[in-house]
């Protein structure tokens, strides 16, 4: 297997009519994991005979300074444009992430974040300001836990 990691920048990701639900994951209840929360979200779409367009995505975002927290937004882009929703999941009409650094991970789900320090180090080569924005699409998923994931990494500035 290729153990390379894809890299380039200045690739934009846009994304139309979407089913999402949040999650904090600091507020997540004892016995609560987000294995469960994406079943979830993935059950949710199947009971409601949603058409799935396209990829799984999740937005991950962190804020905050001494205590940080990160945000997971799960994210499909439904065919069904009319429909209603009900709490904790809503439907967002588009994203545009905007300038991104983009890699492309193929290998085991474990080692995933081994593209994500990769952009860091890209990042930092090339004066890039990341955001503490990016987005995981998830190519390809097997049984065996290998998958394909294509990362988006939004772009805030440039060094000087």
């Amino acid at each position: 297997m290729n153990k390379e990691i894809f890299i380039s920048a200045d690739r934009i990701l846009k994304l139309k009519n979407l089913l999402s639900h949040s999650i904090n994951l600091s507020n997540l209840k004892e016995g609560e994991s987000l294995d469960k929360k994406i079943r979830n979200f993935d059950n949710y779409i199947k009971n409601n005979n949603l058409t799935k367009v396209g990829p799984f995505v999740i937005k991950t975002t962190m804020s905050g300074g001494t205590e940080p927290k990160i945000i997971l937004t799960l994210l499909q882009q439904i065919r069904d444009v009319d429909f209603k929703c009900s709490i904790p999941y809503e439907i967002v009409e588009e994203i545009n992430s905007g300038m991104c650094v983009y890699t492309r991970f193929e290998g085991h789900e474990s080692n995933a974040n081994v593209a994500q320090a990769k952009t860091q180090v890209y990042a930092y080569e090339n004066n890039l300001i990341l955001d503490t924005t990016s987005y995981t699409v998830y190519v390809k998923r097997n049984e065996d836990g290998s998958c394909v994931l294509d990362n988006f990494s939004v772009i805030m500035g440039r060094e000087k």
